[in-house]
C-alpha cells in the first residue's frame, strides 16, 4: 500500500512539470499581442504669454491600447481639469486661461498604458514682459540743479 502512495504522488509531481512549460508558452504568446508602450508624437514646448491671455501646452501620444495623459507642475503636484485649467483627454493638451503670475512655472506630462509610462522633459511657461513689471514706476523726478539756455546763452 505504501508503494502505491509513493507512485501516486510522484505521478502528480511528474504532471506538474510537464504542464509549467505549457503555461510558460502559453504566457508568451500572450505578450506577443500588439500592444506598444507609450511614444511622444508632440511634446510640450516653452512658451512666453501675455498676462489674460491663453497658454496650450501639447503633449501628444500614441500606444496600444491608447496612453492616457497626466499633466504635472514641477514641484506642484498634478494638474487636473477646473478652474482655468483643461485637461484634454483625446489631445493631451493642457490649457491654461487667463494666465496671471501664479501660473508661470515648469510643466510636464506623463502618458501612460497597461504596457508602460513615460514622462516628458519640462517645458516653461512664462509671462511676456514680467521682468518690465517687477521693476517699480518712476513716479517723480528730483531736480536739485539744473540750468536753462536760451540763445546759447545760460539764464537761470
Amino acid at each position: 500500500m505504501g508503494t502505491c502512495r509513493s507512485a501516486m504522488h510522484l505521478a502528480a509531481l511528474m504532471l506538474t512539470v510537464f504542464h509549467l512549460p505549457l503555461r510558460i508558452v502559453h504566457l508568451a504568446a500572450a505578450m506577443s499581442d500588439p500592444y506598444t508602450s507609450p511614444q511622444f508624437t508632440a511634446v510640450p514646448s516653452d512658451l512666453i504669454v501675455a498676462g489674460g491671455q491663453t497658454a496650450t501646452l501639447q503633449c501628444g501620444v500614441s500606444g496600444e491600447p491608447p496612453p492616457s495623459v497626466a499633466w504635472f507642475r514641477e514641484g506642484g503636484g498634478e494638474v487636473t481639469s477646473g478652474g482655468r485649467y483643461t485637461v484634454s483627454s483625446t489631445s493631451g493638451e493642457l490649457t491654461v486661461s487667463g494666465v496671471e503670475l501664479s501660473d508661470e512655472g515648469s510643466y510636464y506630462c506623463v502618458a501612460s498604458n497597461a504596457v508602460g509610462s513615460v514622462r516628458s522633459l519640462s517645458a516653461s511657461l512664462q509671462l511676456a514682459g514680467m521682468a518690465l513689471a517687477t521693476n517699480p514706476p518712476i513716479t517723480y523726478i528730483d531736480v536739485r540743479w539744473f540750468s536753462l539756455y536760451i540763445d546759447g546763452k545760460e539764464s537761470c
